[in-house]
């Protein structure tokens, strides 16, 4: 007899009758849907019986008593089999078994009607590709994202963005999956910026309820600026004739445009137009300027002296998912990656594992990079070996004060870290002054002021530690003044009463033992505030003598014309960039 429903009918001799209806089933078959836990680590199941006759059913024909595990994978259990009554039963007669980690199982449901079903399923943590780009215009950005996976059915992504005023994360928009359970979408005309970060947000089952567990984890944090200029970097590669070359590494709108404006004081122009590469250089330090397309300007300082090589950052490399290698700011240049030393046919800023696995990726990896009319031809490596730990230690980060005076060379920052510490980590000078070279800081040639350096340090994963050395530079001239022995005149002064002299009994001689003298009577000093051009033009025609100061708001410093009585072409404009004491 073939499985359904049947109506029996029964009379008797008096001519009674009665039916009923009756569902015959000939065999059950297990039928199973999957939904991946929270993370790469778990997932869930739920299991039900169905007519062999329709083993695509949705719709459970028996209702299960429970469940035998009769083998599994030995995160679940060290013993089989494992039974479990109906407190893993829902009330739409399925079982539900959620938080079960990765393996194949064999089990048994036994049924109400008598019947036991046998059956397997395999489970599997959530694997998922996640791509992002951010378009920047002038007055806003839009952020591109894509979404594939073993569990986006239904999944969203939602851009939140932080509030700085009470630090909580608000909701900007969110894109749900579409009917192939992936996501594409564009959050568009985003015209805030700010700290943004981008949520998964997708369900798994729970044991024993068909009621879901949502899962939330964060696929990506950016910092975005619309229409924002910076400088994320600069590069410094020593050639074999004693040379420099130079790489500008900026974010903004495209076409950027590249200058060098100033080395070691004295102004220079070096127009690169649209290449960040400068070759040929010579050590110093640099004054650079990088354009926009929307005619924003950043000038920057520069350090080129030594080697700064770019380095290897790794983003999510955790077991089971999509992960990369990054060398960022170099995507002009031609890149070939390694692992332990063999070529990958790799090419390009980003090496992708789809998924990351440990036991196999885990490796030295290698990045050569070359561009030709450069001397750029050099190897980056990352040694992942190094990074396979579950707690990363960045040490503990000091306060300390130092006097800008004392100063003559970098400052090692490792001095200010206290032990113990893992020595692979990335500093980041929070300033941007552009004097940081891997763990040295030419503070020499900072401002007074306090800047902060953040050490991190990666393990594989999320596993991240990280400090930050707070360094206080203080330049002030603490000379006391001289009240005894002989008193001589002051030697310089500005007053606004107009009765300056020559003579030694003139002001401002007359104000004996001063290293300045300042004289007004209702007025205040205000020093001239004039922008790069101007001060040029002023120079041009003549119109500078030796000790005029004034502002260079393009520049950001208070100078003064130093003219060279033996040399014309060394008189010139520079900035008071080291306070101190004027002996």
């Amino acid at each position: 007899m073939p499985s359904g429903n049947y109506t029996i009918r029964l009379k008797d001799s008096c001519g009674n009758a009665v039916e009923k209806t009756v569902n015959i089933v000939t065999g059950l078959v297990m039928n199973r849907y999957y939904a991946p836990g929270c993370g790469s680590t778990t997932g869930s199941v739920t299991l039900f019986p169905v007519d062999a006759a329709n083993s695509t059913s949705n719709t459970p024909s028996a209702t299960p008593t429970g469940i035998k595990i009769i083998s599994g994978p030995a995160g679940f259990s060290s013993t089989y089999p494992k039974s479990f009554g109906s407190e893993v039963v829902a009330p739409n007669n399925q079982i539900y078994l959620g938080n079960l980690p990765p393996g194949t199982y064999n089990v048994e449901i036994p049924t109400t009607c008598g019947l036991t079903v046998t059956g397997s399923f395999v489970i599997s943590g959530a694997v998922y590709s996640f791509n992002h780009i951010t378009q920047n215009s002038c007055s806003s950005f839009n952020y591109n994202v894509s979404l594939s996976g073993n569990n986006t059915n239904s999944a969203s992504i939602t851009l939140q963005k932080l509030n700085n005023t009470n630090n909580t994360w608000q909701t900007v928009q969110t894109a749900t999956a579409n009917i192939s359970g992936n996501i594409s979408t564009t959050f568009s005309n985003i015209q805030s910026g700010g700290d943004f970060r981008t949520l998964m947000q997708y369900y798994t089952y729970e044991t024993g309820t068909v009621t879901f567990k949502q899962c939330t984890e964060v696929l990506d944090t950016f910092t975005a600026i619309p229409g924002g200029l910076t400088l994320s970097d600069y590069y410094v590669f020593s050639c074999p004739d004693g040379s420099y070359n130079l790489v500008l590494y900026a974010q903004g709108i495209t076409p950027l445009k590249y200058k060098l404006v100033e080395k070691d004081g004295i102004p220079i122009n070096i127009d690169n137009n649209t290449n960040p590469v400068f070759t040929s250089l010579s050590a110093g330090k640099y004054r650079a300027q990088v354009i926009d397309n929307c005619g924003n300007i950043i000038n920057v300082n520069v350090l080129v002296s030594e080697n700064k090589l770019p380095k290897i950052k790794p983003s999510k490399l955790c077991q089971g998912q999509s992960g990369n290698l990054v060398l960022e700011g170099m995507s002009f240049a031609t890149i070939k990656w390694y692992k332990n030393g063999v070529d990958t046919g790799i090419t390009g800023v980003q090496y992708s594992f789809n998924p990351f696995n440990s036991a196999t990726d885990t490796a030295l990896y290698e990045a050569r990079i070359t561009y030709p009319g450069s001397c750029i031809n050099t190897s980056v490596f990352l040694d992942l070996n190094s990074m396979s730990i579950n707690s990363p230690n960045a040490g503990t980060g000091q306060t300390i004060t130092l006097s800008i005076n004392n100063l003559s060379g970098p400052i090692d920052l490792f001095s200010y870290l206290n032990a113990p510490y893992n020595s692979n980590g990335i500093w980041t000078d929070n300033n941007n002054t552009g004097y940081l070279i891997e763990n040295k800081w030419y503070a020499q040639y900072a401002t007074e002021g306090t800047y902060t350096f953040d050490y991190t340090v990666n393990g594989l994963c999320n596993n991240t530690a990280k400090t930050t050395v707070k360094i206080i530079l203080n330049s002030a001239c603490y000379k006391p003044a001289v009240i005894n022995g002989t008193s001589i005149p002051t030697n310089f002064g500005i007053t606004s009463l107009g009765r300056a002299g020559t003579n030694q009994d003139n002001w401002p001689m007359i104000r004996q033992s001063g290293f300045i003298v300042l004289e007004s009577k209702t007025k205040g000093f205000v020093v001239n505030r004039l922008n790069t051009l101007q001060i040029n033009a002023i120079t041009a025609a003549g119109n500078v003598v030796d000790g005029m100061m004034i502002y260079d708001t393009d520049q950001n410093c208070l100078k003064i014309y130093v003219e060279d009585p033996n040399n014309a072409a060394n008189s010139k404009w520079k900035c008071f960039n080291k306070p101190g004491c004027p002996d």
